[in-house]
């Protein structure tokens, strides 16, 4: 089997199926493609809902779903990548979908290409207006599929996310998320794997990860600024660990890179805080 789309989710709303819609439209034949959904946290009345879906679409999406107590969107893609039988790992949001093509065009950049990921195109897309926007990291999608060369450090900013790309479990080996994060895990996750990373492969530009811009989606506001500080310190603190733990396997401008992003992220969110 080609792929694993795995899926975390928690209380989902009815967006939840129009990311399991955009699955069902792929191009890419079924039984080469297998969709694996976490339902973290309450089972009720949710697993049966998402469960009478996948009956009514089971010719369209060979898909599983799971059940876990455990609440947390690294524990859920943990045991996603315990259970999954693809060569190949895509993660995406409950709350976001794909373009028809997505699978298929992540086959096509993956051909030949041993130790690459695959990364997509990304759109925000405006639930309000029905329309697609830009996206920064569309933008670093469009700046870096130009490079002949690749570099690790040029395509920082599409590591600092799990989804949007394929990646080869040979890559991803015994690598799990850290669930002790709930701030930064995915791309302590991405760098984390990032030492088996020796290239990217780019899908055509109408190959699209749509990210929902759904009102409440975000949450950050509510949380306490103390918060943010004791988490860029253990953040600083997990990125360290890896790097030192890999001998030399790792990239230094990658980790000096994402310590500022840390830093950068996370006075902002103070910043926020303090006015509010």
């Amino acid at each position: 089997m080609e792929f694993t789309v795995g899926i975390p989710t928690h209380k989902p709303g009815p967006y939840i199926y129009k990311c399991l819609d955009s699955l069902c439209r792929q191009t890419m034949a079924a039984t080469e493609f297998e969709v694996i959904i976490v339902l973290n946290g309450p089972k009720d009345p949710y697993f049966q809902q998402i469960d009478d879906y996948l009956r009514q679409h089971a010719d369209t999406l060979n898909a599983r779903l799971l059940h876990t107590e455990v609440m947390g969107v690294s524990n859920a893609r943990n045991l996603i990548l315990d259970q999954a039988h693809g060569d190949s790992i895509c993660f995406v949001d409950d709350d976001d979908f794909v373009s028809d093509n997505y699978l298929a065009h992540f086959s096509e950049a993956l051909k030949g290409s041993e130790g690459c990921i695959a990364i997509a195109n990304v759109k925000g897309y405006d639930e309000t207006t029905n329309t697609p926007t830009e996206d920064y990291l569309g933008r670093a999608f469009l700046r870096n599929k130009g490079h002949r060369r690749f570099h690790i450090l040029n395509i920082h900013d599409l590591l600092s996310t799990s989804w949007c790309k394929a990646i080869p479990k040979a890559i991803i080996a015994g690598r799990r998320f850290d669930t002790r994060f709930k701030v930064g895990e995915d791309a302590i996750f991405m760098f984390s794997v990032s030492d088996k990373i020796k290239g990217a492969r780019f899908t055509t530009d109408d190959t699209v990860y749509y990210r929902d811009l759904r009102a409440g989606s975000v949450l950050r506001n509510n949380i306490p600024v103390g918060f943010f500080v004791k988490n860029a310190l253990r953040l600083w603190s997990r990125y360290l660990a890896i790097f030192f733990s890999g001998k030399g396997r790792y990239n230094f401008p990658l980790l000096v890179n994402r310590l500022l992003a840390v830093a950068k992220s996370h006075s902002k969110c103070i910043i926020m805080g303090i006015k509010n």
